[in-house]
């Protein structure tokens, strides 16, 4: 039997259900109603629906088993995700529809327990990335997660998303001892009413005051924009554009928007009767 399950399968059901073969699909935080399902699981004539209506105690988990995947001894970096979800709702983000509009942090203890099994079982050579919608949520959580790492995991760490205005000068010394080579902060748009259409909770100049700051302690500095938000137009995004120039960051991305179900920006598209090619894909 095949399972399918995660963001895209809990975004996307009834397109996943067109396609032969699949036998599950999980919508929702499928890790204790697989347990439910996996031991009688068969090849099914359609896909079986299986909702997950309660959030995961993340404390309680298992560690990953990388073992079970095939050619695990030549892995190199180890993801982890420290928490879950993001209370923030910008108007684009696909995490508006996932996660219950919640943010729940694993125990820091937990997480570098995890990386040092990885280290033991896999590869002590192994590089780290934390994946989270938004870990410095808690910032005092994440500092500690960051002074245990510097401690107990000598490895690079790359953190994948932070917000700006959690960026401070503690969180940054703490980045330098755990290896951290580069940083990216989301913009997302730097024309002002763009930027407060998109919903981000921060202002642009936190963003800027938080790039400054990252530059001076000379770690690698990436800003990422969206192009066509609700509002956008060719004019204003030279508005991001003029921005980038101004921050001199390292890398630039500037990515065009899918209008994701379930957030303020595909309500919008649907409103003014946009036209939707297809519902996810290539930009």
């Amino acid at each position: 039997p095949i399972m399918i399950g995660g963001p895209h399968a809990t975004l996307y059901t009834d397109i996943l259900e067109q396609i032969p073969g699949i036998d599950y699909i999980f919508r929702g935080e499928a890790e204790l109603t697989l347990l439910e399902v996996i031991e009688k699981a068969k090849k099914e004539k359609k896909p079986q629906i299986i909702n997950s209506e309660y959030l995961v105690d993340l404390d309680t988990l298992p560690f990953p088993d990388y073992k079970s995947f095939y050619d695990w001894q030549s892995m190199t970096n180890y993801s982890i995700m420290t928490s879950r979800g993001c209370p923030f709702q910008c108007s684009f983000c696909a995490s508006a529809g996932l996660a219950y509009r919640r943010w729940r942090p694993r125990n820091p203890e937990k997480c570098i327990q995890e990386l040092e099994k990885a280290q033991k079982e896999i590869s002590p050579n192994l590089k780290f990335v934390v994946f989270d919608d938004n870990p410095i949520t808690d910032k005092e959580r994440f500092n500690n997660f960051l002074k245990m790492y510097s401690q107990r995991i000598k490895a690079e760490l790359t953190v994948v998303n932070v917000r700006a205005d959690g960026v401070t000068d503690e969180f940054l010394r703490l980045l330098k001892k755990c290896r951290v080579n580069f940083i990216s902060v989301g913009v997302e748009h730097a024309h002002p009413e763009v930027f407060k259409s998109i919903n981000k909770g921060e202002t642009l100049e936190q963003i800027e005051k938080a790039a400054l700051l990252i530059k001076k302690y000379n770690i690698g500095l990436g800003l990422s924009f969206v192009i066509g938000v609700p509002g956008d137009t060719l004019e204003r995004t030279k508005a991001s554009i003029k921005f980038c120039k101004k921050v001199k960051a390292d890398e630039y991305s500037i990515n065009l928007i899918s209008p994701y179900r379930y957030t303020a920006a595909r309500e919008w598209f649907e409103k003014n009767n946009a036209k939707l090619y297809n519902e996810i894909g290539y930009d």
